[in-house]
């Protein structure tokens, strides 16, 4: 649904040219209607490519059901050209144009589309046997050794004792914790997924083959991101979705994820996994495992490896005009700070920073209210009040501990600088682009909150007591 609003909004603009051209499928369609038996042919364009399940529970390997689904004959109720009624059709259809980057469904909606993913993976699916290194004591090894108490009923997805019968580990851990305990680098052929990092596609009068062998003639695809469904191991209905995104070589030392980018360790992780809050580099072994218990995939982005440009620009740079940019007069006497460019903080310097929050819906969702930065001389040069999304209703302004009041969010009450929350981000992110060092408490949880990553900053959660 997205997808077409997108593109009937863009319309014929440079913008929506390039989006179909990068996301849109184009099939020839050979109708028939079951009701009169007339015949007509017609063009359908698809920005993704829903998986077609099969129906049989043998083993069958991801190309071959990719391919399927872009090959297989259709049937739905549409309105016959001739007979004028709504009927039963039935198509053939033939792929006259791939795009350049392929989306596929593979989201699971019934239980037999799960039950087709469980036994796909317990086929084709594998992990190497964890191995301790020297750092790890004898006793970690006897854990392994150990078998579960649950046997394979057990649920937990992180569960570091033996399940199988034949003695052979399935143990599952956290990133940091398997990488570390893994041998060495050429033991990775004992990682098997089902789901290929590239496939090749190759057309001949609209049929499609698709396999993981280069063929001559043959359109080589490239898997650049995955959104998964994953669960708690208790069930197999997912809790959450998380993303993984394949990371080019070129910029693998230059993204700030961690304290650690930019190590050799960190550069052999070519994948970025995004969850809620946790942004973590992987392997690519570790991004592509599937566990059928609480990891599935739900969208798939293969790249055409010909389209697939090698120099992006990671981010547009954000001028300092952000800081006088009017956001919305969301105020109806706004308290406005004065500030210029020359004013504004730069690389290397120190900026005191604090956000309040307050609550909200039933859950009492946190969410941020006001932010506040000061200057190294204690001039304050950004103090906005975030006004909620219509969508939201405050459950508790917190005013206790925030200071907030209800007149202070309200656009037609508030004296305060009443912005939206992408107003206040822009800002954020232009002073996190000059490399300016944050201090203030507790930043860690105030940032989590902001859903930013800062590389660099100074919480004095983390001193004691005695240094002041």
């Amino acid at each position: 649904f997205l997808s077409n609003r997108l593109s009937e909004e863009l319309g014929e603009l440079a913008a929506g040219v390039e989006y179909r051209k990068c996301f849109e499928t184009t099939f020839a369609l050979n109708n028939r209607c079951v009701r009169c038996s007339e015949q007509y042919q017609s063009t359908e364009k698809r920005f993704s490519l829903k998986v077609a399940y099969p129906a049989s529970g043998d083993n069958v390997a991801f190309c071959n059901v990719l391919e399927k689904s872009l090959n297989c004959p259709e049937q739905s109720d549409a309105l016959c050209q001739k007979c004028g009624k709504m009927a039963r059709v039935t198509s053939t259809r033939r792929v006259r144009s791939l795009p350049n980057v392929l989306v596929v469904d593979t989201s699971a909606t019934n239980q037999a589309e799960r039950a087709f993913w469980t036994s796909q993976l317990q086929a084709f699916e594998k992990r190497p046997p964890p191995r301790l290194n020297s750092s790890q004591s004898s006793s970690s090894l006897e854990r392994f050794q150990k078998t579960c108490r649950y046997g394979d009923d057990c649920k937990k997805p992180f569960c570091k004792y033996n399940h199988s019968a034949e003695g052979k580990n399935e143990v599952s851990s956290d990133c940091e914790d398997f990488s570390t305990s893994l041998g060495q680098p050429g033991e990775e052929c004992e990682w098997t997924h089902y789901i290929p990092a590239a496939i090749n596609i190759k057309m001949a009068d609209g049929i499609c083959t698709v396999s993981e062998t280069v063929h001559e003639s043959s359109t080589c695809f490239v898997l650049r991101c995955a959104v998964f469904a994953v669960g708690d191991g208790s069930d197999m209905e997912p809790t959450h979705l998380v993303t993984a995104v394949k990371v080019k070589p070129a910029d693998r030392g230059n993204t700030l994820l961690s304290p650690l980018a930019g190590s050799s360790k960190m550069k052999e992780r070519g994948w970025v996994v995004f969850n809620e809050f946790v942004v973590t580099r992987v392997t690519e072994n570790e991004a592509l495992h599937l566990d059928a218990n609480w990891k599935l995939p739900c969208i798939l982005y293969y790249v055409q490896l010909e389209s697939d440009p090698q120099n992006v620009e990671i981010r547009a740079p954000i001028p300092a005009a952000v800081f006088w940019t009017d956001f919305g007069n969301l105020g109806a006497q706004q308290t406005r700070l004065m500030i210029s460019e020359e004013t504004l903080p730069k690389n290397g310097e120190l900026v005191a920073i604090d956000a309040e929050f307050i609550a909200l819906n039933k859950e009492g969702t946190r969410a941020v209210a006001r932010v506040s930065c000061v200057r190294e001389d204690g001039t304050c040069f950004l103090d906005d009040y975030i006004r909620p999304s219509n969508s939201d209703t405050v459950s508790d302004y917190l005013t206790a501990w925030s200071g907030i009041e209800a007149a202070d969010l309200d656009p037609e009450l508030s004296t305060r600088h009443l912005i939206s929350l992408k107003g206040t981000y822009l800002k954020l992110l232009y002073l996190l682009q000059q490399g300016v060092i944050f201090v203030g408490h507790g930043l860690s949880s105030d940032f989590n909150a902001l859903s930013i990553y800062v590389g660099l900053s100074v919480s004095s959660a983390h001193f004691s007591a005695f240094i002041f």
